[in-house]
């Protein structure tokens, strides 16, 4: 995630993926996740629910100051690029909740891609995706 570090205006990012404009961005800040991290911030923040086993990137703008700045969804291959444009107040890096680093206007790039390896993860339920979703989102039954 990328976020203003100051309350003071919001920010301006130009994204970019596979070295092409996808838009830039008016927000208090943006997330890069992938379908895992689709049902954390990135959909409380008005992101898309992503199947896990879908292979993509999630790009979310974080309280857009646009209605034509949606979320978008970007092949794994491609590397996401951030810059930050002026004017604007250093913009912090957080990763898993974590300050990693701080971005200034015009000067810095952010650069996101898969990693070349995959995370396997444990699953302790026998539930579906889709049954686990409907609980989180406390949906009925069926």
């Amino acid at each position: 995630m990328l976020a203003r570090s100051t309350f003071a205006r919001m920010a301006r990012m130009e994204v970019r993926a596979a070295g092409q404009v996808v838009g830039v961005f008016p927000a208090d800040g943006l997330i890069v996740a992938t379908p895992t991290g689709s049902t954390a911030y990135s959909l409380s923040a008005g992101g898309p629910i992503v199947h896990p086993l879908l292979d993509c990137l999630l790009v979310t703008p974080i309280c857009p100051h646009s209605l034509a700045v949606r979320p978008v969804l970007v092949r794994p291959d491609e590397v996401v690029e951030v810059t930050v444009l002026p004017p604007a107040e250093d913009l912090a890096l957080v990763v898993d909740g974590q300050l990693h680093a701080t971005f200034s206007a015009d000067s810095d790039r952010l650069q996101v891609q898969r990693a070349p390896f995959r995370a396997r993860l444990v699953r302790l339920s026998g539930r579906s995706t889709y049954e686990l979703l409907r609980q989180r989102l406390s949906q009925p039954e069926v």
